[in-house]
């Protein structure tokens, strides 16, 4: 183990990080400070209710329901969310071109998502039960523009990429509480179990990198949305193969140099568990042109850390890694609501927002309060902090 080093800054433990370097008594001083005055407490309270588009599931008791949600494909019968929607057309969806064919489903592959997004406390919509314990917030009709609340600056864009063959479902509640902090998120179905080729190949991986900008534009080129909305200035939250994608819309590629699915609107990306390589070395994601931010965080028992570790020390861009103690590649439920969320928030915050004290936030403290012990195992290009305020 030792001190990672970037641009001068030497902050808290690394592993592969760079070459040690000694900390100046006054530097090292300031450090302790900021470690200890810091507090630590969770992110502000939800100050917005929080509506979505339309996305209404016509049969949730259809036994095909969890094949249609991830996506399916036996013997060239193929499965997709579109098949539980009650009106399939009101629902905002894409078109992903696949030239090459690579997925096995023709030169282009639909992807459907749904949006949450800060409304008014007016918004007479009622919250609609999906399954389970699963509900869409005031929920749109299929015809009904969107009430947006105002706002002095547009919202920035989150759009969520979950991991591989789940669905947006499983992390609506992080999702809503982005939402309610002043942004509008886009949660996206991949459908990966749609894909006949072996699913964790590179050129797959860039299809769902392709489909989260795709839906980006669509959202963007909506005129409901537009004037609140900011095009210039998005993040992504990728869980697992979801967080593949994310350092590829930021420029990372794989061994094939392909920088085809780069896109400057998305200035930030937070990875849980982000799968940024097949767990060989040749296989890593080439970070060593990124320059936006990258906020890693993963459980201690997965197999993962060693290649986040390998990958982001690489990157020109600010980037940290949050090791969780004792969990795997899936936190569990109070983790993500409790730590996972608080994390997130700030770092959006910081890097969408340019919202300093977040910003000092992630540059000082080394936990968050929570349901499982969370640390801080390295920082890299991290501005320097000089105070932290909650």
């Amino acid at each position: 183990m030792h001190w990672g080093t970037r641009d001068g800054f030497s902050l808290v433990p690394a592993f592969g990080v760079g070459p040690p370097r000694q900390m100046k008594p006054i530097a090292a001083l300031l450090f302790h400070v900021l470690m200890l005055a810091a507090t630590f407490q969770p992110a502000m309270a939800a100050n917005n209710p929080v509506a979505s588009t339309y996305f209404q599931i016509r049969d949730v008791a259809d036994p095909a329901r969890q094949a249609m949600l991830c996506g399916s494909n036996i013997n060239g019968v193929v499965h997709y969310v579109d098949e539980l929607l009650q009106d399939p057309k009101a629902a905002r969806h894409v078109e992903v071109g696949d030239p090459t064919e690579v997925a096995g489903l023709g030169t282009t592959i639909p992807f459907y998502y749904f949006v949450l997004y800060p409304t008014t406390p007016e918004n007479p919509h009622a919250d609609v039960k999906m399954f389970d314990h699963f509900s869409l917030p005031r929920m749109d009709g299929p015809a009904d523009r969107p009430m947006i609340a105002p706002t002095k600056q547009p919202y920035p864009i989150i759009a969520f990429s979950h991991g591989f063959n789940v669905h947006p479902f499983y992390d609506l509640p992080n999702m809503v509480a982005l939402a309610s902090h002043g942004y509008v998120v886009i949660c996206i179905f991949h459908g990966d179990g749609r894909f006949t080729r072996h699913p964790l190949q590179a050129e797959t991986a860039k299809i769902r990198a392709r489909s989260v900008a795709a839906c980006v534009d669509d959202l963007v080129g909506d005129k409901s949305f537009a004037p609140y909305i900011n095009p210039k200035t998005c993040g992504v939250f990728g869980i697992s193969r979801g967080g593949n994608a994310a350092g590829r819309l930021l420029g990372a590629c794989s061994y094939d140099q392909d920088r085809s699915c780069v896109d400057p609107r998305f200035i930030a990306a937070f990875g849980e568990s982000p799968a940024l390589a097949e767990f060989e070395p040749l296989e890593d994601l080439d970070f060593s042109s990124v320059t936006a931010p990258f906020f890693a965080i993963d459980g201690s028992e997965d197999q993962l850390p060693p290649i986040i570790n390998r990958v982001l020390s690489t990157s020109k861009g600010p980037s940290v890694f949050v090791e969780l103690a004792g969990q795997g590649h899936v936190p569990t439920d109070a983790t993500k609501e409790r730590v996972i969320s608080t994390w997130a928030l700030d770092f959006f915050d910081a890097y969408l927002y340019a919202d300093q004290n977040a910003r000092a936030r992630l540059g000082s403290r080394n936990s968050v309060p929570g349901d499982i012990a969370n640390v801080v195992k390295w920082r890299i290009n991290m501005p320097e902090t000089r105070k932290a305020q909650n």
